[in-house]
């Protein structure tokens, strides 16, 4: 506003420009960070953040990114920013201005440039929003890693256990009982309740499948994904050569005894179950 001298009146200018920040405000998530189709988005290791190139007219502005860095943009990315997290597009209310996106138009304006034209403003609402904090109690979050077999019914009823056990325990001190709960087994897809598909684990009668998948899971913390990757669990089994372990991402057991190691190890010796 004050480098183009628009006013406090000038609705369609100041939704445009809203529109601008709106766009840029979550960095790199405008550039390809958080594109569906991630697959087609380059250099994740050294993704651009995003630019805004305004123009006094305040009826369009480009998004770009600079040059010789990683990332995408093409309307696609920037679409899916414009709609995160506005609620209603007719009515994207902001303390300055009304914004309505419904007629927002991106369109491709060279390499990684976007232009986006459209955005159409109205009157400030009368009130504004406001976001506050009160104290209304305590909130305890903890997550307890839990392995073996039959891991997920396992974790379910140590959940149980602990919320039973802290229960007896406000009793005998006369505290009050939690207020709400939430048991979730992660992984064993519990927040779906009956609809879940793949409660438990499941595991393969072969050996070498097992050690590939184990493999490559391992292989996965340092070569994919690079946005993130959570890497913690331990195997089922083990070869007893010392020094010699496979990591896994998920666990995957064996309920048949002892068998050998794969033959490529060469340690002639079984494995154990853990």
């Amino acid at each position: 506003m004050h480098e183009f001298g628009w006013s406090w009146t000038d609705w369609d200018k100041l939704a445009t420009g809203s529109l601008a920040g709106h766009v840029i405000e979550c960095g790199t998530q405008a550039t390809g960070g958080l594109f569906t189709d991630w697959e087609r988005v380059p250099g994740w290791d050294d993704m651009g953040f995003p630019i805004v190139e305004c123009e006094a007219s305040g009826e369009s502005f480009v998004l770009t990114k600079p040059d010789n860095t990683g990332g995408l943009v093409e309307p696609a990315t920037v679409a899916e920013q414009v709609i995160y997290e506005i609620g209603d597009p007719a009515a994207y209310l902001l303390p300055d201005v009304n914004c309505d996106f419904r007629n927002v138009t991106l369109a491709q304006d060279g390499p990684h440039r976007v232009r986006v034209s459209g955005a159409r403003g109205r009157p400030a609402p009368a009130t504004y929003k406001v976001s506050a904090t009160f104290s209304d109690g305590w909130r305890v979050l903890s997550t307890v890693m839990i392995g073996g077999a039959d891991a997920a019914r396992k974790a379910q009823r140590v959940g149980e256990s602990i919320l039973q056990r802290t229960r007896r325990m406000f009793a005998e001190k006369g505290w009050a009982d939690y207020s709400e709960t939430s048991l979730e087994v992660l992984g064993a897809e519990s927040t779906y309740g009956p609809h879940a598909y793949c409660p438990y684990t499941r595991g393969h009668s072969q050996d070498c499948r097992q050690t590939c998948v184990a493999r490559g899971a391992g292989v996965a913390g340092t070569r994919d994904c690079p946005l993130g990757h959570r890497h913690g669990a331990r195997p089922h089994r083990f070869c007893r050569r010392p020094g010699l372990a496979f990591a896994c991402c998920a666990p995957v057991f064996f309920p048949d005894g002892q068998k050998s190691c794969e033959s490529n190890c060469q340690c002639g010796r079984p494995a154990a179950a853990i």
